[in-house]
């Protein structure tokens, strides 16, 4: 989890933003939808192996099972890419292996709330749980967005000299910024430092030097 941050960083502020942003719908269908098919056929893989073990899970701790290990590593996935693969292919790929990080959170605590049996089940409660995980990512997109502005801000009005290595330091140190303060609100690091890096290099970039 140290060199992931800045891995999905750099892969963002990289980014190109038209092919990402035109195939919006498509990546964020495949990381949800996707995310969503994935956990629950290895949450039901998961429960119908254990009808032949002593222990036999119960059909919400598999679903919890699921949601845990049915995220994609994005590192892995950017390193089996050759250079020369399609770009719409590899923003897809990008995108969703990103992204699926948020998914995979939201599905644990959704299933994890159900499990909790002083938790009533019932209508409100599944609306809650559900309003809560939608929240999740949204508010990592809202931390990242708002510390790259912070960080657009700074670069425009405060002159730093020697720029370059100034520059970098801070831009390192905001980066860092946006996945720390998602962590600290129990939020998704991964996903609000990927909007971060998007948004730094959509708004900060040509307020640094060369």
């Amino acid at each position: 989890m140290v060199l992931l941050p800045p891995i999905i960083f750099e892969a963002a502020f990289t980014l190109q933003r038209m092919t990402f942003f035109k195939n919006i719908l498509v990546i964020l269908s495949l990381a949800f939808i996707g995310g969503v098919y994935s956990a629950i056929f290895v949450s039901g893989l998961m429960w119908l192996f254990t009808r032949f073990l002593p222990y036999k899970l119960t059909m919400v701790e598999s679903l919890v099972y699921g949601s845990l290990i049915s995220s994609t590593d994005p590192v892995t996935i950017l390193a089996m890419l050759p250079s020369s693969v399609d770009k719409k292919l590899y923003m897809l790929i990008f995108g969703e292996s990103a992204l699926n990080d948020a998914v995979a959170i939201i599905l644990y605590r959704f299933f994890t709330e159900l499990a909790d049996p002083t938790v009533p089940l019932g209508f409100s409660a599944l609306l809650t749980s559900a309003l809560s995980s939608i929240a999740v990512f949204v508010g990592s997109f809202a931390v990242g967005v708002v510390v790259a502005l912070a960080f657009a801000l700074l670069t425009k009005y405060v002159k730093m000299p020697d720029g370059s290595v100034y520059e970098l330091a801070m831009l390192m140190i905001f980066a860092y910024m946006s996945y720390l303060m998602a962590e600290l609100f129990h939020l998704t690091g991964i996903v609000s430092i990927f909007f971060c890096g998007s948004a730094m290099s959509h708004y900060a970039y040509n307020n640094l030097s060369e």
